[in-house]
């Protein structure tokens, strides 16, 4: 959530889900949209990374290595690929929704609704990955 609207319409775009989820070529788009989450800067984002350095070693850092490595050993099955790239573009349009809403609201409706909004964005966020977990949980 702490990634702005615009950068996330970027990763959204990148992933093939500007389209509402459907893609031109869905096989070529989700091989594409896989290896940006796996090999790209999709995770680094997400776990607020924002110049990913092989030296660093700070918790975020590490939590995406383990995550990218993750993703490649289990991205051999084309349902994992294809559910992963649900999930996350299913978050980058519960962040874009998020702050469209948000940067709407002015000093005085922020005190009484941007918790609201909030607490609801984590809600789709943490939807968003239940079928990936289950995946996952399936792979091991």
């Amino acid at each position: 959530m702490a990634i702005s609207g615009t950068v996330a319409h970027g990763y959204l775009v990148l992933l093939g889900g500007a389209n509402n989820g459907k893609p031109n070529d869905p096989e070529k788009d989700i091989s594409l949209a896989f290896m940006a989450i796996a090999h790209g800067n999709v995770l680094d984002a997400c776990f607020g990374v924002e110049h990913a350095s092989r030296r660093e070693n700070t918790p975020a850092t590490r939590a995406v290595r383990e995550a990218k490595q993750i993703m490649e050993d289990c991205g051999a099955s084309d349902s994992f690929r294809v559910g992963a790239v649900e999930a996350y573009a299913t978050a980058f349009r519960a962040v874009i929704d998020y702050r469209r809403k948000y940067d709407r609201l002015n000093c005085i409706t922020r005190c009484f609704r941007a918790k609201k909004l909030r607490v609801k964005c984590e809600t789709r966020l943490r939807d968003s990955f239940l079928g990936l977990a289950k995946a996952l949980a399936e792979q091991r």
